[in-house]
């Protein structure tokens, strides 16, 4: 019975084992796609409310979607670390159902895949449309007759078509350029002077080591002439830090502007971390190993919320759900992914 679900799971989303991959790792692939496959079809379960045909409540989809996980890893129990465990300092811990289920409905709704019908209450699902996302793939929303026809990714679906126009509008997510985002930030900038130079923490773009580890007050390495990121190392909660653009002029004199909270809630300082470390040609590497019909792809810096939500929609994190630093990426999607991360001036390193 195990395998014959397991072959029939495969051939309906159309999603193949990779070279070297573990039966543990294919499976709960598997699963995590058909997850996000069976919460669409929840939202269209008959209900004895007229009103509800179209949406659900979130606590429904909860419901639902904790029931179908317990069952699967009833039948699947080497899959309960994917789901089950976040990995933190190099240690595990325990994520009850609820979280899982709620990790994946909140990236559907991210992704478009479902919508808000009210904050916190109903979710809905969007008509079925296509939009192309990339030369010859095009993304599909809602649900059609023949739902199996698709090449599911992640937790959606693509369709691919061998023949396409150059000139075709794309309707994917424009990718924001981190160069022209950082000219932008410079134009629109408001500089006051700044005396109180040894409370910020100032980011290294020349330094060799990953991002998170390159903040320091160096202030023989802030040259006039040059724009760099700076924050206030005085506030020590993430969500409550403030980030600057800095520069000095007349050899002692340092001035900033201060960075909008809403572009550094949606982690935008990164972009401006990527456009730094492109123009000291110390771009940022990810790491790519092919698998035969997936390629394993390896960040050692997080990207701004926009481009993360794509590697979330498209990818299927590798060793457990909440890795946000390791993405297994199908070949039928990857070279649309490749070219998001070359626009993010990131140097791709092919490893064995």
């Amino acid at each position: 019975m195990k395998k014959q679900l397991v072959t029939r799971i495969s051939s309906d989303l159309k999603i193949e084992r990779y070279k070297g991959e573990s039966e543990a790792e294919f499976y709960s692939r598997l699963i995590y796609t058909a997850i996000s496959c069976w919460i669409r079809y929840f939202i269209l379960d008959k209900s004895n409310n007229d009103s509800d045909i179209n949406k659900k409540s979130k606590n429904y989809i909860m419901a639902r979607g904790k029931d179908l996980l317990k069952n699967y890893l009833d039948l699947f129990p080497e899959c309960a670390d994917y789901f089950l465990c976040k990995e933190k300092n190099n240690k595990k811990i325990a994520v009850e159902v609820d979280e899982a289920i709620k990790t994946i409905r909140e990236r559907m709704l991210n992704s478009g895949e479902i919508y808000e019908i009210n904050p916190n209450a109903y979710v809905g699902l969007p008509q079925y449309n296509k939009k192309k996302i990339y030369r010859n793939i095009e993304r599909e929303i809602g649900i059609k007759k023949d739902e199996f026809t698709s090449i599911h990714v992640g937790i959606t679906r693509i369709e691919k078509n061998r023949l396409y126009e150059e000139s075709e509008k794309i309707e994917s997510t424009k990718i924001i350029n981190p160069d022209d985002f950082l000219n932008w930030l410079i134009k629109n900038s408001t500089w006051e002077r700044f005396n109180d130079i040894d409370i910020l923490d100032v980011f290294d773009p020349k330094s060799k080591k990953i991002p998170s580890q390159s903040w320091n007050l160096n202030k023989s390495m802030i040259l006039e002439g040059d724009i760099y990121l700076a924050r206030d190392k005085s506030m020590n909660h993430k969500w409550a830090t403030r980030y600057f653009l800095l520069k000095i002029e007349d050899g002692n004199k340092y001035y900033i502007s201060r960075i909008n909270n809403i572009l550094v809630k949606w982690k935008e300082c990164r972009r401006i971390i990527l456009a730094l470390r492109k123009k000291y040609e110390n771009s940022i590497k990810v790491q790519v190993k092919n698998l035969g019909s997936c390629k394993k792809l390896r960040l050692f810096a997080a990207l701004p919320i926009n481009e993360m939500m794509i590697l979330k929609t498209y990818c299927w994190p590798s060793n457990n759900m909440y890795n946000p630093r390791e993405y297994i990426v199908s070949n039928e999607i990857w070279e649309y992914i490749r070219d998001i991360l070359i626009s993010l001036y990131l140097e791709i390193e092919e490893v064995l």
